[in-house]
């Protein structure tokens, strides 16, 4: 489970973060970002891919 696990006033809770996950043909994590802000991001995440995994 990729999950994002907040506080807020103490206490803990699970909620949403814009995340993107690059998980291998064998299911490995490659690559993940936290917090992403969507300008670029989708340029970024396809040149890693191009880069490192072709």
């Amino acid at each position: 489970m990729f999950g994002s696990l907040r506080k807020n006033f103490g206490k803990e809770y699970y909620g949403i973060e814009r995340s993107t996950f690059i998980i291998d043909k064998e299911g490995q994590l490659v690559k993940e970002w936290r917090k992403v802000r969507v300008k670029d991001h989708v340029e970024d995440a396809l040149n890693y891919i191009k880069e490192n995994l072709s």
